[in-house]
């Protein structure tokens, strides 16, 4: 067995485990969300013409409701709890909102 890594496997960034958690923490907490809600925290490739390469994706998944999606146009290593505010103050998401 070789001591050397797998060059092609992904790689692994520190902290971020704990830029997750953080970022759904702040989500769950800015929307008032209950256990029962799925609070999902992806880094994808964006292909809308004028987006950065990678965008941040929330996804919140209420019991018997829709999906919803907030887009963050960074990578997940570089979102701020004022990123995630700022994109929950512009969508739909707001408990004022219904």
């Amino acid at each position: 067995m070789s001591a050397f890594g797998n060059p092609l496997s992904p790689r692994k960034r520190t902290g971020l485990s704990e830029i997750l958690t953080g970022i759904k923490s702040v989500t769950r907490k800015a929307l008032c969300l209950g256990e029962e809600v799925h609070v999902s925290v992806s880094e994808l490739k964006c292909h809308e013409p004028g987006c950065p390469d990678v965008e941040t994706v929330i996804v919140v998944m209420k019991p018997s409701e829709p999906h919803v999606l907030i887009r963050i146009h960074k990578p997940v290593m570089s979102v701020t709890e004022n990123d995630v505010a700022s994109a929950i103050a512009d969508s739909a998401l707001r408990s004022d909102a219904g």
